[in-house]
């Protein structure tokens, strides 16, 4: 693919006349920063418990429960002490 030499006065690199300065608007969302409007004690509690149990409690809880699970897969009835059958 040939592309013609470009000359300085067809160049991108040159200076835009039509170019206006204008203030940005706001039009979306921020990214990052305080929510907008403030939660509520109820809402704090949803977002802040709900996620604590859902990346803490819930694997814990299923890793502890492994044992469990192995025992009912097979066959064996669980045992409160080892010398005890």
């Amino acid at each position: 693919m040939f592309l013609p030499p470009t000359t300085a006065a067809s160049s991108w690199l040159r200076p835009k006349n039509k170019v206006t300065v204008e203030i940005p608007k706001r039009c979306l969302a921020p990214i990052c920063g305080p929510p907008r409007f403030h939660f509520s004690p109820m809402q704090k509690l949803i977002f802040g418990g709900g996620s604590m149990l859902i990346m803490m409690i819930i694997p814990v809880w299923g890793l502890l429960s492994v044992p469990a699970w192995a025992a009912k897969s097979q066959g064996k009835r669980r045992v409160a002490n080892d010398g005890e059958e």
